[in-house]
């Protein structure tokens, strides 16, 4: 009987831990000493729960708004993580209305003399930020942070842009102890709900009944002559159903981000995104919302801040003018009007598919946004007689930016197209460094809606169809000391020299010849970089150095690594297994020579054998060859990554790959006396 009596009691206490009250303000002492995450003890930080109630209320001089409250509690197991500690609320504004946040409470407590001590977010501890003309952020840093912190927040967002319900993520960076998330919507809209990312969760559906209580002022009297209209505010109530979807998950893992080669992971994150396909109100026709590309990209092509800016014309004419005087054929053109655009306006950093405050301000003040750019180069290619457009575009790190459901959201940037004869020529006038064919990294993406007059639009594959080469060629002498003397050339061409050109272009040789020193254990007698501004041409370094631990000696023999300092040694994926693909962002070519001569008085004991390895469809390969002629040995080592993208179920055959890449990398080359 008493055994009977100890499994009940051990069942009820059970029962309280899993059914833990998560009452805002009602932290305990056990979250608080919990010092790793039971699950993870990798986590830096966990969500002890996270919550999100979205609801429609109706007011009947306003109309419909749609509500969103969010109750967040984070454990900080590291007060290092401070990113886990802030929180960013994004309002959108248009049309002279806007979201608004209210009923903000936030609060980290801490454990100070074996107390629950609770310190409260100040409201000039709140920061807002426009990051374009739509978007504002309102920003918060947790205050008193420890390790071992939990932080707490609530608030309520209310938008009278009804038809979008924000993206629901089933993840995070974190482990999620406990996620509950509740939407209702009223019968009168009619939304489809798309399902992403590796881990998908399905909401459990039903519907509920419900009336809504609203009042609105009406006028009884028209004014005739000298009668004066009065209005009555009148009372009314309408029965109504809701469609509640619900969602209740504990024990989330967290998505894994520490791996290389990973862009826009928030897009493989499991998660839910809302697309609006019918509304229908009483005493009213159903109306049919956007349902497929083509119709996206015409509302976008009907604001006047896109069909309607790519119109106008004479704010540059006289330049243009000028640029034509000289340039006459398709390609001079282009380069020509391409540079004027580039030198002409800068970019302040913000992207978008409307114009900021137009090409003409934009013109005349030398900067604006990615669409005032590339809509001033489409407009002045057409103006002399190319055939230009722009082109929509979703950005690596773009939230909503993987393509498979048709939405504005998808796309927040533009670039420019020229078609000659049966080739397409892409151009982004943002980036100071770039070349036709070469968009900078944020804007290579699989595909982008090119936008021709009146909003027709098609498909276009953006994929870079040209590899980019990043080549060193080696040459190395050892004296009798074993002291090495030598020359490296390196050479980079298409995205590599663009990235090359905007990171090191800005810096004196003196500090780039510093980070070779760093990076590859040699002295610089002499540094020179080719064609660092020339651009269409391949940026190239010439080093001339000197080193004295690029080879061991061991029982007199000699061993050295046949790449020297450019070799591969570490596999850079770790992962057993990998959800999300691996992205290099485009094809590319990486290319070592080298030619070491043989110290004197040794010869070759053993060489490494060559070998040629790759992966399904040749999507990466990799060659390596090594010979030994007279004195001198002469190594090629070529990695060629054909494809981009390569997706998760190749991982594991690309881990592999790289794994024996760095073996054979690694084997030596023995001389003896």
């Amino acid at each position: 009987m008493k055994r009977i009596l100890l499994i009940a009691l051990l069942c009820s206490m059970t029962t309280v831990v899993t059914a833990q009250d998560f009452k805002f303000g009602k932290v305990s002492k056990q979250e608080l000493e919990e010092k790793v995450h039971p699950l993870d003890s990798t986590a830096k930080a966990a969500f002890l729960f996270k919550k999100k109630n979205i609801y429609y209320e109706y007011d009947g001089d306003r109309g419909w708004s749609l509500v969103t409250e969010v109750h967040e509690r984070i454990k900080l197991y590291s007060k290092e993580d401070v990113k886990a500690a802030t929180k960013v609320i994004r309002l959108y504004e248009s049309g002279g209305v806007q979201e608004k946040m209210s009923s903000l409470k936030a609060y980290t407590y801490n454990l100070e003399g074996g107390k629950i001590k609770k310190h409260k977010l100040n409201k000039k501890q709140i920061f807002k930020e426009s990051s374009t003309k739509n978007w504002k952020k309102e920003i918060f840093t947790m205050p008193n942070l420890q390790n071992g912190s939990v932080v707490e927040w609530s608030y309520r967002k209310k938008s009278p842009f009804y038809h979008f319900i924000d993206d629901i993520s089933f993840q995070h960076r974190f482990p999620i102890n406990k996620l509950d998330v509740r939407i209702r919507i009223p019968q009168y809209f009619a939304f489809k709900k798309h399902y992403k990312g590796y881990l998908q969760f399905y909401f459990e559906e039903g519907r509920k009944n419900r009336n809504i209580n609203y009042s609105y002022r009406a006028q009884d009297n028209q004014t005739v002559g000298a009668v004066t209209a009065s209005s009555t505010r009148h009372n009314e109530r309408v029965d109504m159903t809701e469609q509640v979807s619900q969602l209740h998950k504990e024990n989330i893992p967290a998505i894994k981000l520490d791996e290389p080669y990973i862009s826009g992971v928030q897009n493989y994150i499991g998660g839910v995104t809302f697309e609006l396909n019918m509304t229908k109100f009483p005493n009213q026709r159903p109306k049919y919302h956007t349902t497929t590309w083509e119709d996206v990209v015409k509302n976008v092509y009907k604001s006047s801040r896109f069909g309607g800016e790519l119109s106008k014309r004479n704010y540059f004419k006289d330049d243009l003018q000028n640029i034509l005087k000289t340039a006459t054929t398709n390609v001079q053109k282009i380069g020509a009007i391409f540079q004027f655009v580039k030198s002409k306006v800068k970019w302040n950093g913000i992207y978008g598919v409307y114009t900021e405050h137009g090409v003409k301000k934009a013109y005349k003040d030398g900067v604006g946004n990615v669409a005032d750019i590339n809509f001033i180069l489409v407009s002045m290619l057409r103006e002399s007689g190319l055939d230009a457009n722009p082109v929509l575009v979703s950005t690596r790190n773009n939230v909503s930016g993987v393509l498979n459901v048709p939405t504005i959201n998808g796309f927040n940037y533009v670039v420019a197209t020229i078609l000659i004869g049966n080739t397409y020529v892409v151009l982004d006038a943002t980036e100071a460094y770039g070349e036709p064919n070469v968009l900078p990294l944020r804007a290579v993406t699989r595909q982008g809606r090119v936008v021709m007059k009146g909003g027709v639009s098609s498909w276009l594959d953006l994929t870079p169809n040209k590899l980019s080469l990043d080549e060193s060629n080696l040459y190395v002498n050892f004296d009798a000391d074993f002291n090495a003397k030598g020359m490296l050339r390196t050479r980079n061409t298409n995205l590599l020299a663009l990235n090359f050109r905007k990171s090191k272009n800005h810096l004196k040789d003196e500090e780039l010849i510093g980070k070779l020193e760093d990076k590859y254990k040699i002295e610089i007698d002499d540094y020179k970089v080719v064609n660092k501004a020339i651009l269409g041409k391949p940026v190239s370094q010439n080093i001339k150095f000197v080193g004295d631990e690029m080879l061991e000696v061991i029982n007199n023999k000699v061993y050295i690594s046949p790449l020297l300092f450019l070799t591969k040694a570490v596999n850079p994926f770790k992962l057993v297994d990998r959800k999300f693909p691996v992205d290099f962002g485009v094809p590319f070519k990486e290319k070592n020579t080298v030619s070491i001569q043989i110290p004197e008085g040794y010869k070759v004991e053993t060489l490494p054998e060559s070998a040629a390895v790759s992966i399904s469809d040749n999507m990466a390969v990799f060659r390596y060859k090594i010979v030994s002629k007279g004195k001198k040995i002469n190594v090629i080592s070529q990695l060629q990554i054909n494809s981009p993208v390569i997706t998760p179920e190749f991982y594991k055959e690309l881990k592999e790959f790289y794994n024996l890449m760095v073996k054979k990398q690694l084997e030596k080359i023995v001389l003896v006396k």
